[in-house]
C-alpha cells in the first residue's frame, strides 16, 4: 500500500500564490479534487507529479521525499491529462511501447500489458493505426493506457472522460474502481458522474487552499442535516460546501468522442 503526502505544499507565481500551505494525506481509493475554476486542482496534480516547482514544501511517499527525485516517483506514478501529448508519426503501439521503456518496463512484459489494456479501453482492433489517424475519443483511451503501463501505485486524473462516449466512461469507471482497492488515485473532473461512480473521499480546494476534506459518507451525511432532499448526489453534496464558502463548481456537458 503506498501513501502519498503533500505537506506544506505552496507554488507562487508573480507574486500570486497558486498552492498555499496545503497538506494532505492521499491513501489507496479514489479521492476526487473538487472547487471552482481557479481553485488550484489541476496545479495540485501537476505539482504531485513535479511538473511545476514547489516554492515552499514537499511531496512524499511512504514518508520520503520525492523532490528532486522524478524517476523514483515515475517509477510508480501514471498520469493522465485533459489532452495526453502523444506523438503523432508512431502508430498507437509504437507510442505506448515508447512510453513503457521510458517507466522502464521490459518489453516483453510491456507487450504482455499494453495487450491486455487495449483490449479493455476496446482499441484492439487499431493497434497498428498511427496516432494521428485516432479521433480525440481514440487518443484520450491511448492516454488512459499509457498512465496504466507499469501497474502504478499512484494514479493521477486530469479530466480523464473527456472525449470518452457513454459506453467508454462506464467501462473506464469499472476497471479505476477495481484498480483503486489496491492504488492511490486522484481525479479532477467538472463532470459529477465521474465523481458519483469514482469518488470515495472528496477534498475541497478554494483559492489554492484545502477548506474541506471527508469520506462521501461522512460528508452526505454532514450536507443531508441542512437539505431537504433525499438521498443527496455528489452534485448536492459539492455545491453544498462549495456554497458555504462562496464558491461555485463549474459544470460542463460530457463531450463524447468515437
Amino acid at each position: 500500500m503506498t501513501k502519498l503526502t503533500v505537506k506544506n505544499a505552496s507554488r507562487r507565481v508573480d507574486g500570486t500564490d497558486i498552492l498555499s500551505t496545503v497538506s494532505i494525506e492521499f491513501n489507496p481509493g479514489v479521492t476526487g479534487l473538487v472547487g471552482a475554476n481557479g481553485a488550484g486542482k489541476s496545479s495540485l496534480l501537476r505539482a504531485i507529479a513535479l511538473l511545476d516547482p514547489l516554492s515552499e514544501g514537499d511531496i512524499l511517499i511512504n514518508g520520503k521525499s520525492v523532490i528532486g527525485k522524478p524517476q523514483t516517483l515515475y517509477q510508480q506514478l501514471g498520469i493522465v491529462f485533459q489532452h495526453s501529448p502523444c506523438f503523432e508519426h508512431l502508430s498507437v503501439t509504437e507510442f505506448l511501447h515508447y512510453i513503457a521503456a521510458m517507466k522502464g518496463i521490459r518489453r516483453h512484459v510491456a507487450e504482455g500489458q499494453i495487450s491486455q489494456w487495449l483490449n479493455k479501453v476496446n482499441l484492439s482492433s487499431v493497434k497498428d493505426r498511427l496516432m494521428s489517424d485516432c479521433s480525440g475519443g481514440m487518443r484520450q483511451r491511448v492516454g488512459i493506457v499509457q498512465a496504466l503501463l507499469g501497474n502504478p501505485n499512484i494514479l493521477l486524473l486530469d479530466e480523464p472522460t473527456v472525449a470518452l462516449d457513454h459506453n467508454e466512461r462506464l467501462s473506464f469507471y469499472s476497471f479505476i474502481k477495481d484498480i483503486s482497492k489496491t492504488t492511490t488515485v486522484i481525479i479532477v473532473s467538472h463532470l459529477s458522474d465521474d465523481m458519483e461512480a469514482l469518488a470515495d473521499r472528496l477534498v475541497f480546494l478554494a483559492q489554492g487552499k484545502v477548506i474541506k476534506t471527508g469520506d462521501l459518507d461522512a460528508l452526505k451525511a454532514e450536507a443531508s442535516q441542512s437539505q431537504t432532499k433525499a438521498p443527496l448526489a455528489v452534485d448536492d453534496i459539492i455545491s453544498h460546501f462549495l456554497t458555504q464558502t462562496n464558491e461555485t463548481h463549474e459544470k460542463e456537458e460530457v463531450l463524447c468522442g468515437v
